[in-house]
């Protein structure tokens, strides 16, 4: 399994994009997680609406903003596989596997 831990804060331009190429790739056992970080804008939204069709995105959800790195550490354990990536959902951002 490998994961991918994405922290997702007020980037609702980016994020369907930087979900979509997590889900697209060509390793079968894969995951994507989503820390959603108290975002004022739609991210928390689309997130959703992602993860509803594709059970391979999961979602963890701050009570507060904690900034991206708390957000990474607090899906690092115990949540993801034995092999991760970090990621922000940012302009221009791809993964590749």
């Amino acid at each position: 399994m490998v994961s991918i831990v994405v922290t997702a804060y007020n980037v609702e331009r980016f994020i369907e994009q930087a979900l979509r190429s997590c889900l697209s790739q060509e390793i079968d056992d894969i995951e994507c997680i989503v820390v959603e970080d108290c975002s004022t804008d739609n991210t928390a939204a689309i997130i959703d609406q992602i993860a509803k069709k594709d059970q391979r995105c999961r979602v963890i959800r701050n009570s507060t903003n904690i900034g991206a790195g708390a957000s990474r550490r607090k899906a690092s354990m115990p949540h993801v596989a034995n092999t991760f990536f970090y990621s922000t959902a940012t302009i221009g951002w791809k993964v590749i596997l």
